[in-house]
Order: structure tokens, then sequence, then C-alpha cells
């Protein structure tokens, strides 16, 4: 029965408290009862101490528990007879209990059986108390067994300082707020355990200990548990703990750490301000809350400013929804109605872009996001979230929407513009091919071979002229063309732009009538250039007037401008074609087809020149098969110009007998180079020839020419390489052309910086080569 095990010692504590218990009723009705029970009449009043009596309590308590293991009769109503009644039951084994209680029970159990079974209880059971200021356990007062036994039972975080000198008692629980610490915290004094943080929870505990309770939360603590310095929070309840004689003798403690708590918290607030900032610096953001019961929303200052509601009443909170909603645009208010109400019963996130109902005709673009909520504290349940003003990228996204087409629009029109291109340089090439195989097989025939001369000639005319255009469009868009403006009146420039487009128009035999006054017309301008404007809207009206109609040109002033307007009776320009007339690539499509030749670039030309010059260009249409109209608008001049002022006439320079001048001819373009060459040597002129740079550079070292044309792209020494090699050597007299297929502003400022007299571009006027022999020879003469 009384064996070392479990059930065999509640058994066991259960006889002896209740003998224990019949003790004390036996000394409370006179020490010979004590006899009467057979139980160790040595046991005298003074030796009942305290700790007896709470064990007693205690293990009477835990004997009435279901699932406690009792002997027999303890289940009945725990009387004074029942209790009677079990000790003598007992008395048979006196002899037996009294041997075990002596030698294991009383030394060992009974003094440690108040602190339960936890680890605590176990380290406070085998520590050596002998040698400690408190003494052994079964000297310690029944006040600090009492406590001890509560935080040791406790699953919160409690510990019990003892005396003055605040000794350290902790249950399982406070363990992991040791930290390090626990190893050797037990019986130590309070302010040695947490030394670091003494000066703070010192006065708090000193305060208990003179009986007064006091309770903080999350208060600020640094402690040192794993050998370094932290910030830690606490929350804590100081509770004094008296003794018999109703002195303080200890203060009980419950904490808990709410570190983790509050650094959250922290770092929430600090999210929610740097997300107020980022709101404030934004100035576009604005933030909005439903309530989901009553529908009364607040919104701040900016979300009232872009609903156009007032801003204290907004952030009061006193207005409704449909106060914000009602400003949504019509066409976009059920959606966004409905997406809210979707939201705020499925709990799903919302997100909606929408006008806002347009003032001053403004419309606002707003993308709103936001999803359910609930208060932690209350449940109650909000719909919140953030608008954001996105007109601007809105706007962007339009803007970028239209230029994408307006890309793509342009390149569909450059994809037009390069097989127009291709077709329109295979025109004149089938021709000059034709022509050339034609005088192979014909021979010699001097008719035929004028003939096909005429024919070639003006085929290579139009190469030239589209070559020329597309020059002329690239110089003018990148700002390469500087207008050479002198006074020249209307009439000179009309009468140059006629005999442009003259052939054109008698080979379509249009009825061409012109109408302009006798008076000059003073202008200020690019006389070239503003013929080459007037020449393209003829050439244009021409194109597209079907054979034998008719043309008209007229010039006038008004309102200090010159007006030229050109009219025609051809196939018209449709309402949707005619704001892109001027685009360039453009073609006007009549039938599904396109007119004849030309590249679509004209016109976007003459616009380009005419603004340049300070006027404008604009086209009218009734619409297709309604014909045309085509007005230029440029500004006059007051007064007459003086006659040294005024442009002449346009025509050919006929150059006068040329003395036959020494001239080197350096090409890699064998054809190119040897037609040339024929063409001055039936000039009278002795030509010698290269295809390289070295082999020119021998040639003029020992013939010494008076004229070098020169070719820019040749291998082994380009034509700048030659040039500064002839310049730096007993060569630098001789006149040096280049010759090539650059010839923009920058390609002739860079041969005149090289030394080149003179720029011609290819393929070679060869009456400008005339003329400019003819000024050589009369230098060198």
């Amino acid at each position: 029965m009384f064996k070392k095990d479990n059930r065999q010692v509640k058994h066991v504590s259960f006889l002896h408290a209740l003998k224990l218990y019949m003790v004390l009723l036996a000394f409370r009705n006179g020490r010979d009862n004590v006899a009467r029970l057979g139980y160790p009449t040595h046991l005298a009043l003074h030796r009942i101490k305290a700790y007896d009596i709470a064990l007693t309590v205690n293990i009477l308590s835990a004997a009435q528990q279901p699932n406690y293991s009792c002997p027999r009769k303890c289940a009945t109503k725990l009387t004074t007879e029942t209790l009677i009644a079990s000790v003598q039951d007992e008395l048979e084994s006196r002899s037996r209990y009294n041997a075990w209680l002596h030698s294991y029970g009383r030394r060992n159990f009974v003094k440690t059986a108040f602190l339960g079974k936890r680890m605590m209880a176990q380290e406070i059971a085998a520590y050596d108390w002998s040698r400690h200021p408190l003494g052994r356990i079964d000297e310690w007062p029944a006040a600090l067994r009492t406590a001890l036994g509560m935080i040791l039972d406790s699953d919160f975080p409690m510990f019990l300082v003892w005396t003055g000198q605040f000794y350290a008692f902790y249950n399982d629980a406070y363990l992991p707020l040791l930290g390090s610490k626990k190893l050797d915290a037990l019986g130590r004094r309070f302010a040695d355990v947490w030394a670091e943080a003494w000066d703070v929870v010192g006065p708090i505990a000193e305060k208990a200990y003179a009986g007064e309770s006091t309770y903080f939360e999350d208060l600020p603590i640094v402690v040192d548990r794993y050998g370094y310095p932290e910030q830690t929070y606490f929350s804590f309840s100081y509770s004094p703990v008296r003794g018999e004689d109703g002195q303080v003798a200890g203060v009980l403690c419950t904490v808990f750490e709410t570190t983790s708590k509050v650094t959250t918290l922290a770092r929430l607030k600090e999210s929610e301000a740097r997300f107020q900032l980022s709101l404030e610096a934004s100035g576009n953001i604005g933030t909005w809350t439903v309530d989901a019961e009553t529908f009364a929303t607040t919104v701040d200052a900016r979300f009232a400013h872009l609903f156009r509601s007032d801003a204290v009443d907004a952030e009061r909170g006193i207005l409704s929804l449909s106060a914000f909603t009602d400003n949504i645009h019509p066409d976009d208010r059920q959606r966004v109605l409905q997406s809210i109400a979707h939201a705020m019963e499925s709990g799903s996130p919302y997100e909606e872009e929408y006008r806002l109902s347009p003032v001053d005709e403004a419309l606002i673009w707003v993308s709103a996001k936001g999803r359910m909520f609930a208060d932690l504290d209350t449940g109650k349940r909000r719909f919140a979230g953030v608008a954001v003003d996105i007109t601007q990228r809105k706007q962007i996204e339009t803007d970028l929407r239209r230029l994408a087409e307006g890309l793509a629009e342009s390149n569909r029109r450059q994809q037009e513009f390069l097989a127009v291109l291709a077709h329109e340089l295979r025109n004149p090439l089938a021709p000059i091919r034709t022509g050339l195989e034609l005088i192979a097989s014909t021979g010699d025939n001097p008719a035929t071979v004028a003939r096909i001369r005429k024919v070639m000639s003006r085929q290579v005319d139009h190469l030239v002229h589209l070559v020329d255009d597309l020059l002329d469009l690239a110089r003018i868009t990148s700002g390469k063309i500087v207008p050479k403006l002198s006074h020249v009146p209307l009439q000179d420039i009309v009468s140059q732009a006629i005999e442009t487009a003259l052939p054109a128009i008698e080979a379509k035999e249009h009825k061409f009538i012109v109408h302009v006054p006798k008076e000059p017309i003073w202008l200020d301008v690019d006389a070239n250039r503003i013929a080459q404007v007037i020449a393209n809207v003829l050439t244009n009206a021409v194109k597209y007037t079907t054979p034998r109609g008719e043309i008209v040109l007229m010039g006038r002033v008004e309102n200090d401008n010159a007006v030229v307007t050109v009219t025609d009776n051809g196939i018209g320009i449709a309402s949707d074609e005619l704001p892109h007339v001027f685009d360039m690539f453009s073609q006007v499509v009549h039938n599904g087809e396109y007119s004849q030749g030309g590249l679509g670039i004209g016109l976007a030309l003459a616009k380009q020149l005419t603004e340049m010059h300070g006027g404008t260009i604009w086209a009218e249409s009734a619409g297709q098969n309604n014909g045309s109209t085509f007005t230029i608008k440029l500004p006059v001049i007051n007064g007459t110009a003086s006659p040294g002022n005024v442009e002449g006439s346009l025509g050919l320079h006929q150059p006068g007998g040329t003395r036959p001048r020494r001239i080197l001819l350096a090409d890699d373009n064998a054809d190119a180079v040897n037609m040339l060459a024929q063409m001055l040597k039936l000039d009278g002129h002795e030509v010698r020839t290269a295809s390289d740079g070295q082999q020119a550079l021998m040639i003029a070292q020992e013939w010494i020419p008076d004229v070098a044309l020169l070719d820019l792209g040749m291998p082994k020494m380009n034509g700048f390489e030659l040039a500064e090699a002839m310049r730096a050597s007993s060569l630098k007299d001789v006149e040096l052309v280049a010759v090539t297929g650059w010839g923009n502003h920058e390609d002739r400022l860079r041969t005149t910086q090289a030394g080149f007299s003179k720029h011609i571009t290819k393929p070679l006027d060869f009456s400008e080569l005339r003329d400019y022999l003819a000024s050589v020879g009369r230098r060198l003469d």
C-alpha cells in the first residue's frame, strides 16, 4: 500500500491529510483525543505548522475530483464522522505507515507536495535551500508556500519575489521571458537577475512591496537576455503578498511580453504615416470609407475636391454614398454602382475606372480601388479604398493611341510610297533600256539615234526630278534648306512654274487658262522655291485631271497677300481624304487606283516650302468628280523693287567657245567616267581617267591637269583624301570639282572645306559643267 508509485503516494497523501486533519480536530477537543486516534503522541501542537493546514486543504480539495484515486469511503460526504472512520480503518496499518512516513514521506514528500509536478516545481524541490537565506523548504512560511503553489500551477507568465531582498521564483510560462538568464535566476535577487532593467522595474517592485498594487501596459524596457541589449515591451501587474502577520512579505507579478504587438503596431503606424505622406505628396489620390450599415461616407479633402464636394462635410462623414456616386458620368454610373454592391456583398476586391460628369467641358477620369474591412474591436464592417485622378494618364494613353495610329498610317503610306517609288523609277528606266537596245539593233542611223536621244533625255530629266524632290523633302524636314530671299515679281515666278509644267499640260491636251495682273506683285521670297511650289500644284492638277480637261491659274492681291489659285475639273478629292492631301506619301485614290505617276511628296514639299516663306496653302473640293482648287497665299512687300534686286529671266546661259583644257576624271564607275570622257573630248578637251584615288594621284603628278573631276567614294584613296594630297603638293593650283551623289548642305560645306572649287551632284548636268569650264578658262587665261 505504501509503495513509491503515483497511485500509492496519492493514497498515502490522502490518508496523511486525513490524519493531520483529525489531529487538528483532536487538539481542538483535547490532547487525549490524539492518543485515542493512535497518532504519535509526541506530535505537539506547536509542530502543527500552518503549511500542514494548507496542505490538508489542498489534498482534500483534490480528493473531491472525479479522477482522483481515493481509498474506500472517500466518495461519501466528507464529514467529521467519515473522516474519523477512515482514519480508524487505517490504524491497523499504523506501524508500517509510520515507518514509511519517517523514512520517505515525512522527509521528502510532505515538504514539497504543495509545489506540484511542473518543471519549475521540480527545480525548486531539487534546489539546495539549506544554504539560502530563505532556509529549507519545510521552514518556509505558509504565505510563501501558498503563493508558490498558485504561480507554479498557472499557465500565465508569473514570478514571485520574497522578502525585501526580492529573491526570485517563477513558473514555467515565465521561462521564455528570461532567455539565457533562466539558467541561474532561481533564488537570486531580482535586482541581480534584471540588473540592466532595474532602474525601470526596481521602483515598481519597491512600490508594490510598500503595499501598493500597480499595472503597466506596453512598458518599454531594454533587457539583455541573449548577450546583447534589445528593446522590449511588457504589460504587467504587481501585487503585494502579505504574511500571517498582515505585513507585506513579497511581491507577485503577472507579466506578458508585448514586444511583437508594439513593434507591429509601430510599423503599421509608420506605414500609415508614409501612406498619408504619399497621398499628400501625390496631390491626386483621395481616400474614402463607407459604413456598411448606414452608408455614411467619410472622405479626405483630396477626394472631396476630386468629386467637387464640400471638404468639411465630407471629412465629418455626414454625406451619403450617393452624394459622390451622383457625380459619376451617366454612361459609367450604373456599372460602378453594381461593382460597389458586389464588392460590399461578396467581400471581393473593388476596382473600377470611370469618368466624372464634365464641368466646363473638362472630363475627369478616376481609378478607384477598395475592399471590405472589419474593425478588430467592434467587428463593424466598412468599405474603404482610394481614388486616383488618372485624367493625365488617360490623355497620355489617348495621345499614344493616336500616335500609334498615326505611325501605322505613316508606315502604310511609306510602304505604298516605296511601291510607287519602285514603279516611278522603273518607268523612265524602261524606255532608256529599250532605246539602248534599239541603237544597238539599228546601227548608226542618225535619225533613229536623234529620236532615241530625245526620249532618253526626257526620261533622265524625269529621274533627276524625282531624286531632287526626295532630297528637297529630306532637307526641309531636317531644317537644312535656307531660302535665298530677293525681291521678285509674282509674274516671273508664275512664268517659271508654267515653263516647268507646260510639257505635261500639253501632253494631256488640257485647256490651260492663266489670269495674272500685268502690274508687278512684289514678293520677298526664294523665286526658285516658290516656282517649285506652283509647279508642283500645277503638276498635281495635270495628273488628276482626265485628258482634255481644264486647268485655270489665277493670281491676285488680297489684303496685303499675293494669292495664287489653281483650279481643275478633274477627279476631285473625297471629304475623308481632303485633310491628308498634304501628308507625306499621300496619294488620292480614285476607283481603287492611283493616279498617273508621282511619289506623293509633291504637295507635302509645296506645303513646307510655302510655310517656310510665311505663307499658307490649302485645298478645297466638292467631292469626287467635282474637281479641286488649291490656294497659295504669300505676303507681298510694299513699293517697287529696284531693278538690281529683281531676278531676271531663268533662261539657260549659252557659253561661248571654250579653250581646250587638260581634264582628269577619277571615278570607280567605269561606264560613267568613260561616257563623260567622250563628251569632254567632243568639246576638244584633253582627258585622262582613273578608277581609284591612288591612280588619279599618280596621273596628276605626271600630267599636271588644269581641272580634276573627282568622285568622293573611290577605293584606296577617297576624293577627300586625294584633294588633301593634291593641295599639299605641287598640284595645289589644279581646279578640283567634286562629282558625287551626295548633295545636301553639309556635303557641300565639307567639299568646300576640303578645297574643292565646285560641287556637282550626279547625274551630272553637262551644260552646268560647260559653264563652269568656261569660267575656269577665263580665270586661267
